[in-house]
């Protein structure tokens, strides 16, 4: 399987292959669960793309399961199957709204948007299965999620039951 990666600077390193979505049944569920909430919110939806960029590019890098799962974010959102060169374009504004606002502030703006629709599980869960997507959740993809908790109000404890919840 080749893996193909996004740099964190916004290039892409091979183009991705249209391919089909392979989306975990509790992924599924986490982005189904968020959109139903968010998608009256013109302001919101692309909160949600910005949080599963946020932890996905916690470690530097964007990988294919990842921009699977982005991918599965964005066609959820849209209702409707989304050309992977759209998706990678996502992923980069969404990159560079976060490196030109700064982790921390892009974090606040989510942690409110999932606040004001009473969305904060289903975005700690999207953000735990971004990360269990690829290698797992790491030191820096769990400091993201918790910058999300702790700015919407969410103990890192609540954190913890959401992780063993999305690992079954």
């Amino acid at each position: 399987m080749d893996e193909r990666v996004v740099k964190d600077d916004g290039a892409d390193e091979h183009p991705l292959a249209s391919r089909p979505m392979k989306l975990t049944p509790i992924l599924k569920s986490a982005i189904d669960a968020l959109c139903d909430r968010v998608k009256a919110d013109d302001k919101a939806l692309p909160l949600i793309v910005d949080l599963a960029v946020l932890v996905a590019t916690a470690d530097g890098t964007v990988d294919k399961a990842e921009l699977e799962v982005l991918e599965g974010v964005i066609e959820s959102l849209f209702g409707e199957r989304i050309d992977p060169k759209i998706v990678r374009v996502f992923a980069r504004d969404s990159r560079a709204a976060i490196r030109d606002e700064g982790a921390e502030t892009k974090a606040r703006a989510i942690a409110e948007a999932l606040r004001k629709h009473d969305a904060v599980d289903e975005g700690l869960a999207l953000g735990v299965a971004v990360a269990l997507a690829s290698e797992g959740v790491g030191a820096d993809e769990l400091g993201r999620i918790e910058l999300v908790a702790n700015l919407a109000g969410t103990s890192e404890d609540r954190v913890q039951e959401i992780i063993r919840a999305a690992q079954g």
